[in-house]
């Protein structure tokens, strides 16, 4: 309770170190500009963005209902900013009433002098001032921060910092070291290719392109090179229940494109497993043609 008006939508934040009041519910509660002391400096939040402060104000809130309250002063911090909160407490507001907070909860305790007062939240509403606060869109990000000047008393001393950024460019990208040039290792069969660096000698590239011819057979050219994973280490299994009849699929008749990419589809499985044709008449496996839906 503020200015006798229910202040709801309000953060408990164990880790701020001032209580804010943002500018849109200083205006709600009707409270006078005038009543603002100047404040020095910004506050920072995780962004590390500075936020100007419009001024310190003092107000006594009650916290709690009936006759378990209690009626501390705050001082609170007011910034004109965009939230889907109306108030900030921080870690002053709550060390003074000594508040026992529990976040899975959503409901915070603290000793009054007649009895324990409970403050519970509500989950909807917070739920939708958070998806609020991390969806709105923030302005100036990625600009350089803003710079306010402060005046400093002649007869305090100032020790000069160096600012050092080691962010990287966001504009940085790997680039190749070197071009690379396209080699034949096989001369059975022209497809077979790899890439080399364009920067060796041509005694080293000679030599390279030797070995490389030597080796061709460590290449998985074709799915006929993969010969798989042994099933002692990892093997498919289909999550059925034995006790169900199967169902066949109906046959399905496909044209031109499809039936060449099924034929295609089928010799690479005879390629890399130990498959072999056989007369049956219902669907043994799916595979997926590849091909867009017409």
């Amino acid at each position: 309770m503020i200015n006798n008006c229910e202040v709801q939508r309000v953060l408990v934040d164990t880790g701020s170190a001032p209580d804010i009041m943002y500018f849109h519910c200083f205006e709600s509660l009707g409270l006078d500009p005038a009543l603002l002391q100047k404040y020095d400096g910004p506050i920072y939040g995780f962004d590390n963005q500075p936020v100007p402060v419009e001024g310190v104000l003092t107000l006594h809130v009650a916290f709690g209902s009936g006759r378990t309250y209690v009626a501390p002063s705050v001082r609170f911090l007011v910034v004109k900013m965009a939230s889907s909160f109306n108030i900030v407490i921080g870690r002053p507001t709550l060390t003074e009433i000594r508040t026992v907070v529990s976040q899975s909860h959503l409901c915070m305790k603290f000793p009054t002098p007649m009895g324990i007062a409970t403050l519970r939240g509500n989950q909807e509403v917070a739920r939708h001032c958070y998806i609020t606060s991390v969806t709105q869109p923030t302005k100036g990000k990625n600009k350089t921060p803003e710079v306010i000047p402060q005046q400093i008393p002649d007869n305090q001393q100032v020790m000069g910092v160096e600012i050092v950024d080691n962010r990287l460019d966001d504009e940085t990208r790997a680039a190749p070291v070197e071009d690379v040039e396209e080699v034949l290792v096989d001369d059975r069969d022209p497809s077979r290719k790899t890439q080399i660096g364009t920067r060796l000698s041509p005694e080293e590239r000679a030599e390279l392109i030797a070995f490389l011819r030597a080796n061709n057979d460590v290449f998985a050219w074709t799915s006929a090179d993969m010969p798989g994973i042994p099933t002692s280490v990892c093997q498919h299994k289909l999550s059925t229940n034995p006790l169900k009849k199967p169902v066949a699929q109906k046959r399905r008749l496909f044209g031109g494109e499809r039936l060449q990419a099924v034929k295609e589809e089928v010799e690479k499985l005879l390629q890399a497993t130990p498959l072999f044709p056989f007369a049956y008449s219902q669907l043994c496996k799916v595979f997926h043609l590849g091909l867009q839906p017409q």
